[in-house]
């Protein structure tokens, strides 16, 4: 008796599953009841504002694209009632967004973070925790799916490969919106090594196509502060990536020749790329204008000698602003 009720249960488990992945093939997706607010309501992974300082664009925990309109006549920002990019989105983790970029013209945004696959449990069924090494590749890309939406047609592409968590993004800086490129910053699991660790890839948006990568960066411990920019170079001016990882190192990454150069700098956690396209980093509880080459121009220094974690630049009334986040310890 005891081998029967087994039996019995191994058929209807396969019975179940079978169909569950022809309902998912055949009827259409089930709606999931979710709260929107004009405020996040919970934390905040990434957030940008457009080239004009018009929208500002931010993602994070609660797994939407929200947008606040700048109104110039009353200095007053406002929540746009639509979400602008919808990502499928799971329980728990899946569909966390941790990075959000916009393109020069504004015309394109991608959003990329920890994407919901098919093959994972939803809503309303369950699911088994597996190892990472037992995971397929196919399982991992589903993990790293980087969203694309051009808002002048309105179609959102998927840009697929990243076999893991997509950590930050960045469009290169073209004139136009001729050909737009993206640069993904990812965790992704290294099979021989079983372990994750930081990958670059270069992206053409509109063939959905990596054209570069590279997984040099350090192996992943525990999540460090990390920062990267893209910013143009030499004559005529070619495409570099700049990454800080935790490891008081500024690492600028050629997708050409997919070189890395490596630049040492004491508690250099922030980097970000200026209007000009010269960069600003810090060392040693400071902030100046580098050059992998010639080093720093200039530095000014942060009260207390804070390091900085992140470094953002902006623009307003004809003058560039820096503005850093620092290390705070409170007694």
């Amino acid at each position: 008796m005891r081998y029967f009720v087994s039996l019995v249960i191994v058929v209807t488990l396969g019975t179940r599953l079978v169909a569950q992945e022809d309902q998912d093939a055949d009827s259409p997706i089930k709606p999931i009841l979710r709260m929107n607010s004009d405020s996040p309501y919970l934390a905040i992974n990434a957030m940008q504002f457009d080239r004009k300082g018009q929208e500002l664009h931010a993602v994070g925990w609660n797994k939407r694209v929200q947008t606040w309109n700048w109104n110039t006549k009353a200095n007053t920002l406002s929540a746009d009632p639509e979400d602008l990019l919808e990502v499928p989105i799971g329980p728990g983790r899946q569909g966390n967004l941790n990075a959000i970029a916009v393109s020069s013209s504004g015309r394109w945004v991608a959003v990329g973070g920890r994407s919901f696959g098919q093959h994972e449990s939803a809503f309303d069924n369950d699911g088994l925790m597996w190892p990472a090494a037992a995971q397929s590749d196919k399982q991992w890309e589903a993990q790293g799916v980087i969203f694309a939406h051009d808002r002048q047609t309105g179609r959102t592409l998927r840009l697929q490969g990243t076999r893991g968590e997509v950590l930050s993004l960045a469009f290169v800086d073209h004139k136009n919106d001729h050909n737009p490129q993206l640069v993904s910053l990812a965790l992704e699991f290294d099979r021989q090594e079983a372990e994750l660790s930081g990958t670059l890839r270069l992206w053409n948006v509109d063939d959905a196509e990596c054209i570069a990568v590279n997984d040099l960066l350090p192996k992943y411990q525990n999540q460090p502060p990390f920062q990267m920019t893209v910013f143009q170079q030499g004559r005529p001016q070619a495409t570099r990536v700049a990454v800080t990882w935790g490891d008081h190192t500024v690492r600028v990454w050629n997708p050409q020749d997919n070189q890395i150069s490596k630049h040492q700098l004491v508690n250099a956690y922030g980097i970000a790329t200026l209007p000009t396209g010269e960069l600003v980093s810090s060392e040693q509880g400071a902030i100046g204008v580098w050059n992998a080459n010639a080093g720093f121009q200039s530095k000014v220094p942060l009260p207390g000698g804070r390091a900085p974690i992140q470094l953002e630049t902006f623009q307003s009334n004809g003058k560039t602003y820096v503005l850093a986040v620092c290390f705070h310890s409170s007694r």
